[in-house]
């Protein structure tokens, strides 16, 4: 909590490698300005969850933490189901070309029939790979176990410090709803009464994949293990993105996730493109990540925007920093846009009086007077420190590199660590200082 008991949350948004790496950026900032270790609330989602329970493991020793898991994230965690998918394919390949052989050796058949049994043949075993892909190739399984071990030491939800909460998102596919695993409780749809999942003993490396399983992996079943024995049905998870890529809804709950100053990390970088159109998965894969990247416009634009204005000073709504990649470059389109914010009404009193605006000056904003839009934005940037900050801005070939790296859990090179890290760095001390003043200690 911040000095007046208000609530601290942290949204770590999905976005697979690329994200976990984002995301330790915006923890080295908030814990350079003392404010990571008041976080009451850490929500993530996909590669978030990744970077939210490795910290939270670590967090008694932040650079321990941070060297550890740049070290992790040069090496993926897709080898082991590439490998298995190898021999499996290959398995396949050899009892296809017996089974051909037996057709062919077969005597008593014209070549016709030959053809048209081996095209059948050939069609029914595609069919059967294409409909027990999941079982045949247990994807989420393997890349579990790899998070087990090379992640989180097998550890469960119970060894989870006290706080910060932990919450990380999967998707419930049969119920549309989110599902949330933390040290405090299991957070379900309504069908899953209290009690009904053993929520202690479930390993951190089960949330982290059922909140990481993309749609092309095999969705995460609880084990009968971690569920109570008069309960039989386990939920059917997906990737938490596909609810809320950004992490930020479950903050905004009632309840023991709620929190009221919300900085929200996200790696988000859907630039679109005509690569891939015509391949019919190319075209699947970016047919969701467009809608998912609407969704993501729309939940920010609701959060900053479709809230109250500049006057209501009950402070009902929380107030959010946003850190996102996909703003980058930028230079001082930034406070520009913070001063935009003020002249709609979208930026509550309290923080306008902590930059030391008086309300002579917000009036004179709020009427449309140009001259007070550059009063403000000079004083903003002088008590925010802009010229320092705009300074040691990450330069356009760091930029680059952040951007194009891909979501995949494929091992990163040291230098897309480095530039995705400075990205986030520069930018959360930017959006904190700008947005959530009051919780930096002057």
């Amino acid at each position: 909590m911040n000095q007046n008991g208000k609530r601290i949350g942290l949204a770590l948004s999905g976005g697979g490698y690329r994200a976990a790496a984002y995301h330790i950026g915006t923890l080295r900032s908030l814990h350079r300005m003392g404010i990571l270790d008041k976080v009451d609330v850490i929500s993530s989602v996909s590669g978030g969850s990744i970077t939210a329970a490795y910290y939270a493991m670590h967090k008694d020793n932040f650079e321990e933490f941070e060297n550890a898991i740049k070290v992790k994230l040069r090496r993926g965690v897709l080898g082991w189901s590439i490998f298995i998918l190898i021999i499996e394919a290959i398995a396949l390949a050899v009892l296809h070309g017996w089974l051909v052989s037996l057709v062919i050796n077969c005597c008593g058949l014209c070549i016709w029939w030959k053809c048209v049994i081996i095209i059948v043949m050939s069609i029914a075993v595609l069919v059967i790979i294409l409909l027990l892909l999941h079982k045949v190739w247990p994807s989420s399984s393997l890349i579990e176990k790899v998070y087990a071990k090379k992640f989180f030491d097998n550890k469960t939800l119970k060894d989870l410090p006290e706080s910060p909460i932990i919450a990380m998102n999967a998707t419930d596919v049969e119920l549309n709803r989110q599902f949330t695993f933390s040290q405090v409780k299991i957070d379900a749809a309504e069908k899953y009464e209290s009690g009904y999942f053993k929520n202690k003993e479930i390993p951190i490396s089960l949330a982290v994949m059922a909140s990481s399983a993309y749609p092309m992996f095999a969705p995460v079943h609880i084990p009968r293990k971690y569920i109570s024995d008069d309960c039989k049905q386990s939920p059917i998870l997906v990737d938490g993105g596909i609810y809320d890529n950004q992490g930020a809804h479950k903050l905004t709950e009632r309840g023991d996730y709620h929190t009221d100053y919300i900085v929200v990390s996200d790696a988000g970088n859907t630039e679109m493109n005509r690569k891939g159109t015509w391949n019919i998965a190319s075209l699947l894969f970016k047919v969701i990540n467009l809608m998912m990247n609407r969704i993501d416009k729309m939940q920010r634009r609701d959060n900053l925007y479709m809230r109250k204005k500049i006057d209501d000073i009950n402070q009902k709504y929380p107030q959010y920093a946003y850190v996102v990649l996909e703003w980058l470059p930028t230079n001082k389109n930034l406070i520009g846009a913070f001063v935009d914010n003020i002249s709609s009404g979208y930026v509550p009193r309290y923080v306008c009086e902590r930059h030391g605006l008086n309300d002579v000056l917000i009036k004179r904003v709020l009427g449309g007077d140009k001259m007070a839009k550059l009063e403000v934005q000079e004083i903003v940037e002088k008590h925010i420190h802009w010229d320092e900050l705009y300074k040691s801005q990450p330069n356009e070939d760091i930029i680059d590199k952040a951007r194009n790296v891909g979501t995949n859990l494929l091992g990163l090179s040291k230098c897309k660590i480095d530039a995705l890290i400075k990205c986030a760095e520069w930018m959360t001390e930017v959006q904190v200082r700008t947005y959530l003043p009051n919780l930096i200690q002057e």
